[in-house]
């Protein structure tokens, strides 16, 4: 298949012989057909930035912060973007720089973001050790715990056929499973993404 011209001027075909998508297509490609297949090559693009790092320190937002503050989150969340891309804090704390900036149009795509963030990680499994949820870092698991209104009291690193996870006993009483493993499985049970906040 020949390349085609991508905006930017950019071309490129992937391993499928399917022209090469952008972040921004990506993304508007999941929210359209929010499938694991559409997950799986938006979290793939993820993954081959070079900004991206499974073990990443991500800020958690302030809910208060000076404008002065907000110009620099954005710009040090900016700056490492792809590889923060669906990390439920770097689109919140962007949302929240925004807002106090008063972009709220921004504020409230970076608002949706985090909700996408969230959500596609509930829809990649059932948090159990059969079917755990996959992340892209272990930052999102507690983005996603905090989203379902938990936190754990314990995390352990567990090998289990071939996957690496992390278990959370949390504070309500149930264990949580997250597969952080560096690709994604070789097939998902997935379900449609579930709505988290509004």
């Amino acid at each position: 298949m020949e390349p085609t011209e991508r905006p930017g001027g950019r071309t490129g075909v992937d391993d499928q012989g399917t022209i090469a998508m952008t972040l921004p297509e990506l993304t508007l490609r999941y929210l359209a057909d929010p499938d694991p297949r559409t997950l799986r090559k938006l979290r793939e693009h993820v993954r081959a930035a070079p900004s991206f790092d499974r073990y990443a320190v991500i800020p958690t937002p302030s809910q208060r912060i000076t404008a002065d503050e907000a110009l620099q989150v954005v710009t040090d969340i900016v700056d490492r973007m792809p590889g923060w891309f669906l990390s439920p804090r770097a689109h919140a704390g962007l949302a929240a720089a925004y807002a106090e900036l008063g972009e709220n149009e921004r504020a409230e795509q970076e608002s949706v973001l985090t909700r996408l963030a969230v959500s596609s990680v509930l829809s990649s499994g059932a948090g159990t050790a059969e079917q755990p949820w996959i992340v892209l870092r272990v930052a999102d698991e507690y983005d996603v715990l905090a989203a379902l209104g938990c936190s754990s009291t314990r995390q352990e690193l567990v090998t289990l056929e071939g996957r690496t996870l992390d278990r959370h006993s949390c504070d309500d009483g149930q264990e949580r499973w997250f597969d952080v493993s560096p690709d994604e499985p070789p097939s998902e049970t997935a379900s449609s993404p579930q709505e988290v906040g509004s």
